[in-house]
């Protein structure tokens, strides 16, 4: 999930739990975690005040404030993107079928091919 994302926004999270660890990938991608403060009293909550006490998630609490994390980053995105490597895509395969009777190429491996 982290990784189709700019950025992560938790909600409620215990201290061991799917959302702490998708905050640990959303960090380890270098993208933003946001995070929205539950009850202090909620065993739930405790994983995502941990990481604003810790300063490894920025507090928000309203939509506009997570718009503004992110798109406060477009310079760091530019960057990156900037940054991928696109040379191991293949170029587009094109077949053209042979004309019907004539032999087909030969797919056995011969040295020098």
């Amino acid at each position: 999930m982290a990784g189709l994302a700019e950025g992560t926004v938790l909600v409620e999270g215990a201290v061991r739990s799917g959302a702490m660890n998708t905050a640990h990938w959303t960090t380890n991608l270098h993208r933003p975690v946001l995070a929205l403060p539950g009850p202090v009293t909620s065993v739930a909550s405790a994983g995502v005040h941990q990481l604003i006490r810790l300063g490894e998630a920025s507090m928000v609490t309203n939509a506009p404030e997570i718009l503004n994390d992110l798109i406060g980053r477009p310079a760091a995105t530019a960057a990156r993107s900037a940054q991928v490597d696109e040379s191991y895509a293949p170029s587009p395969a094109r077949h053209t079928p042979a004309p019907l009777g004539a032999a087909a190429p030969s797919t056995r491996w011969a040295p020098g091919r």
